[in-house]
Order: structure tokens, then sequence, then C-alpha cells
């Protein structure tokens, strides 16, 4: 069995602070696998992944309401590929948009 990280061991792992990873569960993006009665939260190597997802999901300038329906695909078991080349072609759409602006103020 792998060992259960409590919830600071998790934010030194993935460079993320202890408040980030209770907001994380707030939004239900991530969610301990173990509650102790003193309180403390327990996660496993899964969490791990799924922070780094979240980081490097939010560095493409997804929301974290888009990162929850890209989870919400993919805890129900369906293919994600469809919904993230919508989101990222959004995303393209809004870049070239941003460009065509700025070329706009600027001339």
């Amino acid at each position: 069995m792998n060992k259960l990280l409590r919830i600071g061991e998790l934010a030194e792992q993935t460079n993320v602070a202890v408040a980030t990873i209770r907001y994380y569960e707030s939004l239900e993006l991530l969610a301990p696998v173990k509650k102790a009665e003193n309180g403390y939260r327990y996660y496993d190597e899964k969490a791990i992944k799924q922070i780094r997802f979240i980081k490097q999901a939010q560095s493409l300038q997804f929301s974290l309401s888009e990162i929850q329906q890209v989870l919400n695909v993919r805890y129900e078991g369906r293919p994600t590929c469809p919904l993230v080349k919508d989101l990222l072609d959004r995303k393209i759409a809004e870049l070239e948009q941003g460009i065509q602006q700025a070329f706009i103020l600027k001339a």
C-alpha cells in the first residue's frame, strides 16, 4: 500500500500552499482519501497528480471552473478529449481576438 500524505506533506511535494489545497477541496477539485478523527486530511499519489494537472491546466489559462468540467467528465468515465479540444478552441479564439484588438488599439 502507498504511503498516505498529510496536507502539509502534499503541499510541500507539489509546491502549493495548504490554503490552496483546502480551496481546491472546497471547489471539489480534490478530495482526501481519508479524514482522521483529529481532522487531519490524508492524500495518496493520485492527489499529487491531480494538483499537477490543475496547475498545468492553469498555466494554459484554464479557469478552475473549466478544470472542474474536465475532471467531472473524467470522473464520469467519458473521454475528456472532445471537451478539452472545445475549451482549447475557445482559448485560441479569445487569444486571436485579443491580438486583433491590440493591433487596432496600436494603430
